[in-house]
């Protein structure tokens, strides 16, 4: 990898980290949600994508007016009940929230997405491990979301690990190849 990668990776992982607290505050981690972040990113245009706390707040206001996602939480209420988390891990909230902007069910207003590529195709996943992991069958992702992600034939799978509680990056982040 290129020094000029290397940097893009260390923005990415920083807007990762950003997710992942934003998942563990407010009326999110109130409703359940785990403690932890995804993000899609475009690495040829250096642009996220999709994370998933933008992408469950999608979800969670489906049934109203798309217009409500530009508001706060505090002048809006989420349907929680929409959310399973056993279904609604953080990488199928982010697959489902880059096929809601193919669809143009989410705006692409900065033109994140690849022109004319299928779904995930060129783009990178940025996940945070749920705990600092001791061996490589600690960072796997499940069944489910690991075939969502050869099927939405995404580019690059990262799982970050953070230092519980601190939100600094542990040394224990791996990268591989899809």
């Amino acid at each position: 990898m290129s020094p000029t990668e290397l940097q893009d990776i260390q923005s990415y992982v920083l807007i990762l980290q950003q997710d992942n607290e934003d998942a563990s505050n407010g009326a999110m981690s109130k409703a359940g949600f785990p403690r932890l972040g995804a993000i899609v990113v475009n690495p040829t245009k250096k642009k996220v994508v999709m994370t998933s706390s933008v992408a469950v707040k999608y979800m969670c206001y489906r049934p109203k007016a798309i217009s409500a996602l530009d508001s706060s939480e505090e002048e809006c209420e989420l349907d929680y009940s929409l959310y399973c988390p056993q279904i609604h891990t953080p990488t199928m909230l982010c697959i489902d929230g880059v096929a809601a902007k193919v669809r143009g069910d989410i705006p692409d207003t900065d033109s994140s997405l690849p022109a004319n590529a299928y779904l995930c195709s060129g783009l990178d996943l940025y996940i945070c491990s749920p705990v600092v992991p001791t061996t490589q069958s600690e960072v796997e992702l499940d069944v489910m979301s690991s075939m969502a992600l050869v099927h939405s034939r995404i580019r690059r799978v990262f799982v970050v690990s953070f230092l519980d509680g601190s939100g600094d990056e542990s040394s224990n982040s791996s990268g591989s190849s899809s």
